[in-house]
């Protein structure tokens, strides 16, 4: 069987959750089969054992061919089965960095409006927010200088191009792409807010994307 990026999938754990069709069952979640901490070959064991078990044989061949190398990131419903396979990098709660999440305090957002109960927690080599999954703004900056301005990019269309738009109170949620070994958010940190820079990082991320397109990103951080 062939693995999109099976260097890292060896580095990784996943977790496996199979569930059957509310139509099929009346039991709430309806789980099938549900574990974590895998690794890649334990997975791929009780997938396989699964498969081989619970779908027909015209099934199971249709089952591997919509996988294809998308194992440990595809997610797809099959007969009367919803398949989740995730591969993972392990999160660490830095619990001795507490702070506050801009997007919890904004009064539109749906968490909690309180202080000081977010942390920072490392997601591969990315430290990111625990509430809204945002890169630490010196570890942005840190990657602008490893990979140059065109590591970054934005999900929102301006017209023909994609421009950066920033944000009037809490930021514009942007992307960092074209990282070879962040293929997904469950093994490092794919975007930030703006709203988590303070001023002196907003001058640093503005020189160093100084004649770049996107320049004006996070002038309206805080």
């Amino acid at each position: 069987m062939k693995f999109y990026r099976e260097d890292l999938l060896i580095k990784a754990k996943f977790k496996v959750k199979i569930t059957l069709d509310k139509d099929y069952t009346n039991e709430k979640d309806g789980i099938e089969l549900e574990e974590i901490g895998l690794n890649l070959e334990e997975a791929l064991s009780i997938v396989k054992r699964f498969v081989a078990l619970r779908l027909s044989s015209s099934r199971e061949m249709e089952f591997w061919e919509m996988m294809g190398d998308g194992f440990g990131y595809k997610k797809f419903g099959l007969g009367h089965f919803y398949f989740a396979i995730t591969a993972y990098f392990d999160k660490i709660h830095l619990l001795d960095q507490k702070q506050t999440c801009p997007s919890r305090m904004d009064k539109n957002g749906k968490g909690e409006h309180i202080e000081n109960i977010d942390y920072w927690i490392m997601i591969g080599e990315d430290k990111c927010c625990s509430y809204c999954r945002s890169i630490h703004p010196d570890r942005v900056i840190e990657l602008i200088k490893m990979y140059g301005p065109k590591i970054i990019g934005s999900s929102k269309l301006s017209g023909d191009e994609r421009t950066f738009i920033a944000g009037k109170k809490t930021g514009y949620k942007v992307s960092v792409i074209n990282r070879p070994d962040v293929i997904a958010y469950e093994f490092g940190g794919v975007e930030f807010y703006s709203s988590h820079f303070n001023k002196e990082q907003i001058e640093i991320y503005n020189t160093l994307m100084h004649g770049y397109k996107r320049l004006d990103l996070v002038e309206n951080g805080n």
